[in-house]
């Protein structure tokens, strides 16, 4: 049994700063996501999740985006490269490049 892990969609989003909110690469970032795209991959990755609709990134405090709680004993930042990567596969129109 792992511990619980917070993840929200301003984590994986292209147009935000580091300082803004996103936690991985921008490389490995991508463009409008939603909690329905961060869903799709972690039910694909079969890992164990509570969507939580209507939650606020504290960065992001207007925005009630929603958040993903992941029972995982992966570390955090793992975890989020493993889904920034799912993300890229499903919405690689959305990344400015080329989708491979």
């Amino acid at each position: 049994m792992g511990t619980l892990k917070v993840v929200y969609p301003a984590y994986f989003d292209r147009s935000l700063s580091r300082r803004g909110g996103r936690r991985v690469k921008n490389e490995l970032s991508v463009e409008n996501v939603k909690l329905e795209d961060l869903v799709r991959v972690v039910k694909r990755l079969k890992l164990t999740y509570t969507e939580e609709k209507g939650h606020a990134y504290s960065r992001r405090w207007w925005l009630k985006e929603g958040r993903l709680l992941i029972n995982t004993s992966m570390p955090k930042e793992e975890l989020l490269r493993m889904i920034a990567r799912g993300l890229r596969e499903d919405l690689g129109a959305r990344t400015g490049e080329p989708h491979q």
